[in-house]
């Protein structure tokens, strides 16, 4: 085996392995923030629903409690999407790596000398050929030296369909983590939606529980965390999802904002009786 041979063997392997891990700590990284910020929401809901109003001032009793748990909330899903911005840079640098050497394996030595060496051996057959009819003495010399270079010749070739073998390899290797690339920038972009969401409600979040509720009805917050969730399951797979207990944490979530959605559609009702209501947007 070829230095250049075991070479382009361990830097293949080298750098698959570093492109799993990078994606594995990744996913393993971002779930722990993006667990704890999606369980804080639930908290949010929870105490908006069960809030006491003043049916005078309609100042929510638990204010502080809420405005405290969607900065909270806020804080961890940004960790989640820092994360995830870390984790890409790696990845970035490991598809660039790989370009290099596929641009290294296309243009290697290897294959222009081996493409030379063939033609030089096919040349020297054939003269070796011509110089076995001028003199039957060197029959033998000559034959030994046609064997050579057909060995030559088959050696060279098996070496450049290993080199194509390696290069296919390399390519399948660039389009993984082109792909994995893909998925993290995805869940980076929906958690930063979900970030930036967040850090609306919290300048929004009001003395006047009413106002909080309809925000977080009326915003995405039930949509956009959902599509994080597709996100993350793209790079860490439904095992890991279901190991954490996301899928738990996402349909009560769901329960919570139906929940909440069902007491102000009651108050609207109620309030629609009297006069029409002043948040309405």
């Amino acid at each position: 085996m070829s230095v250049f041979k075991k070479s382009c063997d361990e830097i293949m392997v080298t750098q698959l392995y570093s492109s799993k891990v990078v994606l594995k700590n990744t996913a393993e990284a971002v779930i722990v923030p993006l667990k704890g910020g999606i369980s804080t929401l639930n908290e949010v809901y929870e105490a908006l629903i069960k809030a006491d109003v003043d049916p005078v001032t309609e100042q929510c009793s638990n204010y502080d409690y809420i405005r405290q748990k969607i900065v909270q909330a806020h804080q961890l899903l940004k960790q989640s999407e820092q994360t995830a911005s870390s984790g890409l840079k790696c990845l970035d640098e490991s598809l660039e790596r790989l370009t290099q050497d596929e641009g290294k394996l296309k243009s290697s030595a290897m294959l222009i000398g081996g493409g030379i060496e063939i033609h030089q051996a096919g040349n020297a057959i054939i003269e070796a050929e011509e110089e076995v009819k001028k003199s039957d003495a060197e029959v033998n010399q000559y034959e030994c030296k046609v064997s050579d270079y057909e060995s030559k010749i088959s050696q060279t070739k098996r070496d450049i369909s290993e080199k194509d073998d390696k290069l296919k390899q390399k390519c399948e290797e660039i389009q993984k983590v082109k792909k994995q690339c893909k998925s993290v920038a995805d869940f980076q972009k929906k958690v930063r939606s979900a970030v930036h969401l967040l850090d609306v409600l919290s300048g929004r979040a009001s003395v006047t529980e009413h106002q909080t509720r309809r925000f977080i009805l009326q915003e995405p917050v039930m949509k956009v965390m959902e599509d994080v969730m597709k996100a993350t399951e793209e790079i860490t797979g439904n095992k890991v999802l279901y190991n954490n207990g996301m899928p738990k944490l996402l349909k009560q979530l769901k329960k919570n904002s139906k929940r909440l959605a069902a007491i102000c559609a009651s108050e609207d009702s109620s309030e629609m009786n009297t006069t029409k209501c002043w948040f309405c947007f």
